[in-house]
């Protein structure tokens, strides 16, 4: 089973290739699009520079110059595309990354080709955690609310400050401040030592 597309929530920006990688997710038309009731969204040409801009901001520490969004979930995580540095200066293959704000992580995902099979096999809500998105909208009392294009739902203490991993901790908010404000704050915490206190302004 292919993506489901969410009616009536089409950011319109235009198609958007993340530098270096290949044009089938654009030539898809999922660019600006949202899927699954706002689980996964296709970054497009004016949310693409936008946000690409963030992540290397608040992950200075990504090697890859070239490092590029494609997609982000309910979350507000960023899918991106980023090679490895191998010896005397050259690039491994290009493969996908998650930039996760709130856990203040890049951790693994897949291959773009693996991806592209993953949104055909109706496996994006299991990759996603699609059944914590709807144990927050259940616990909201908004079981059926789809989120906007520059939306998402954020950890309000986020978990690599200490926040709890649970519903209670999670709210909507815009995913541009999201990451604007977060990863601002995400990014100081790069110099400083394991285990350093770091004092939150978020609650």
């Amino acid at each position: 089973m292919a993506l489901t597309v969410d009616p009536g929530i089409d950011h319109a920006g235009g198609p958007y290739v993340p530098e270096g990688a290949p044009s089938a997710f654009a030539d898809a038309g999922y660019c600006g699009r949202s899927f699954e009731e706002g689980v996964l969204r296709f970054h497009d040409a004016v949310s693409g520079p936008e946000f690409r801009a963030y992540v290397r901001a608040a992950f200075p520490e990504i090697p890859d110059p070239q490092v590029d969004v494609l997609a982000f979930d309910w979350q507000g995580r960023q899918i991106l595309t980023v090679r490895q540095p191998l010896a005397g200066g050259a690039w491994g293959e290009q493969e996908l990354r998650v930039a996760d704000l709130a856990g203040g992580a890049v951790q693994e995902l897949c291959t773009l080709p693996e991806f592209g099979a993953i949104l055909q096999n109706d496996l994006v809500g299991q990759l996603f955690g699609q059944a914590q998105y709807d144990d927050f909208r259940e616990a909201n009392g908004a079981g059926d609310a789809v989120l906007a294009f520059d939306e998402c739902v954020e950890y309000t203490h986020p978990l690599f400050l200490g926040g709890a991993d649970s519903v209670a901790n999670m709210a909507v908010t815009d995913t541009a401040v999201y990451w604007e404000v977060v990863g601002a704050l995400r990014a100081s915490t790069v110099p400083l030592a394991p285990g350093t206190r770091v004092d939150s302004t978020l609650d």
